[in-house]
């Protein structure tokens, strides 16, 4: 019997699940994404990554300003569904759209839950340097993300992993346990797991102050707002000028630091800052309204100084 879902999502995470889904044969007769949004510095209207992936899979997809407005509700309601299917959408859903699919809505959820409910759990689960994180297949109430935990994969976090490499191994994670789910949904209904409310932990939207760093708070912290933030802002000090400096990619060098922290250290073909437990070594940069570079290429007209010293990110 083929099982009849729609789809809610919005990000390039989402849009390879959706994928993955229907390549598994699930039946798709509704794709649900936010509107097209302008991108860029010429701010040209673009799709979501879930709806240029419908069209490409040759879906109905929908794109409403608001699931307040009773059009989606009634779509919805005839289309028969099975289950609905939500994977960083990126909206609150309401409850009378969650009760228009036999077996309810079902939303898959990067994090080891009850930590880390909300927007951004891949970024913040590095940043706040845990040592594990989960990807969570679970039941969708009207509040956020503490629905009952259907299934969950473990995923150490490497001492060296960035947001991209997690991301993807979510991503995998998440693809395997979806199509199991909605496969034996009575076997793991029958086995689910009540989230503990009182440990629940948040993981609000990335902000550019996410990014700042203060040297005065150590070597292992930039280095986690470097990896957890290598695919937006990066992590950020601040020049003399005022300008910014973006960094991407880095490696720790733990060893005792001669100079005061903050210190820049410029070679021919190296680029490395003085912290209390050891160095940063720079890998990847911009500078406010430059290219994005490695640091050899950086370093061809650097602005820096060898021995100067940088302030914390403002």
């Amino acid at each position: 019997m083929t099982v009849r879902i729609a789809y809610f999502g919005s990000s390039d995470f989402s849009a390879s699940v959706l994928k993955r889904l229907v390549e598994e044969g699930f039946e798709v007769p509704l794709v649900v994404t936010q509107p097209d949004k302008p991108v860029g510095r010429r701010r040209i209207l673009t799709p979501t990554p879930v709806k240029a992936m419908a069209r490409e899979l040759g879906l109905n997809v929908e794109e409403p300003p608001s699931l307040k407005r009773l059009e989606t509700l009634y779509r919805l309601r005839e289309l028969s569904l099975d289950f609905g299917v939500v994977v960083a959408y990126g909206k609150i859903i309401p409850g009378r759209i969650l009760q228009t699919a036999k077996f309810g809505f079902l939303n898959g959820h990067a994090s080891h839950l009850p930590a880390l409910r909300g927007a951004a759990p891949i970024q913040r689960a590095i940043l706040q340097r845990h040592a594990n994180t989960g990807m969570c297949i679970m039941q969708m109430s009207p509040r956020l993300d503490d629905g009952d935990i259907l299934s969950e994969e473990i995923l150490p976090i490497g001492a060296d992993e960035g947001f991209l490499s997690l991301e993807q191994r979510l991503l995998a994670s998440c693809c395997r346990q979806f199509p199991e789910v909605l496969s034996h949904y009575a076997e793991y209904v029958t086995r689910k797991v009540v989230q503990d409310d009182s440990k629940a932990t948040y993981a609000e939207k990335i902000a550019l102050e996410d990014g700042l760093i203060q040297i005065e708070r150590g070597l292992d912290g930039a280095y986690a707002q470097i990896r957890a933030l290598e695919a937006g802002s990066g992590g950020i000090f601040s020049l003399e000028d005022g300008r910014r400096l973006a960094v991407f990619a880095a490696r720790c060098e733990k060893v005792e630091p001669k100079e005061v922290p903050g210190t820049v250290l410029l070679g021919k073909k190296f680029l490395k800052i003085a912290f209390p437990e050891g160095y940063l070594n720079l890998l990847e940069v911009q500078l406010s309204g430059k290219k994005r570079l490695p640091v050899a290429v950086f370093l061809n007209g650097s602005p820096l100084e060898d021995q100067s010293v940088l302030q914390s990110g403002r």
